[in-house]
Order: C-alpha cells, then structure tokens, then sequence
C-alpha cells in the first residue's frame, strides 16, 4: 500500500512539476502559501489559528517522507540537503505569517484587557 501511494506521489509530481532546481524551490514557496491559505479559509479559523499552520506541517512532513522513501536509508548528504531545502521553502512563509497574527492577536487581546480594566474601576 505504501509502494503504491508514493508510486502515486513521484508519477504526479513528475507529470505536473517542471524540472529544474530554482522551480521546484518557488513551487514548494508558493504551495506551502497556498496551502495555509487554502486551509485557513477552508476550516473558517482566522490566520492566527495553529489548525492551517499543523495541516501545511504535516502535508509537507508526509511529502518529504515519501520523498525519503526510496532513498532509505539516507546514504548521501544530498539527500538530506534537499529535503532541509523543500522543507524550509514550503514551512517558512506560513510559519512566519502565523507568528505575525499570533503576536498581533495576543497584542490586541492584551490590549482589550488593558481597557476593559481600565474602564471597570
């Protein structure tokens, strides 16, 4: 079962991804970006849940496995360098957007309590 979903995975990603290095780098920028936004409006949470966020970690957790998978056991560096690249190009921009809304959010209720504490005395 497991040869046959990754057998899936390398036939899709070989039909629809171009080769080259530098795109497939932009395509793990944009998919990540549009994978926490999909997600994010799809599960109706706003941009500081952790929900889009842990669904744009394990997708790509569960794509750099199967990557991994018929490489296993990992015998050459570039391996592992690949796989650190893919996974910091697709978790880097949604991991520091949610950091953003997270402090932004926790500021703003902050805030709010600031005021509202202000306002009952």
């Amino acid at each position: 079962m497991i040869e046959t979903a990754v057998a899936f995975w390398e036939n899709l990603k070989q039909e629809y991804i171009p080769p080259g290095e530098d795109l497939r780098a932009l395509i793990h920028i944009h998919v990540g970006l549009a994978l926490w936004l999909l997600a994010t409006l799809l599960f109706r949470r706003g941009p500081a849940s952790v929900l889009p966020l842990a669904i744009v970690w394990a997708a790509t957790l569960l794509t750099e496995a199967a990557d991994l998978y018929h490489f296993w056991p990992i015998q050459y560096d570039w391996v592992w360098y690949d796989t650190a690249g893919d996974l910091f190009n697709t978790l880097f921009w949604p991991t520091m957007l949610w950091l953003y809304f997270s402090f932004r959010k926790a500021r703003r209720d902050r805030e709010n309590d600031h005021a509202s504490a202000g306002s009952e005395s």
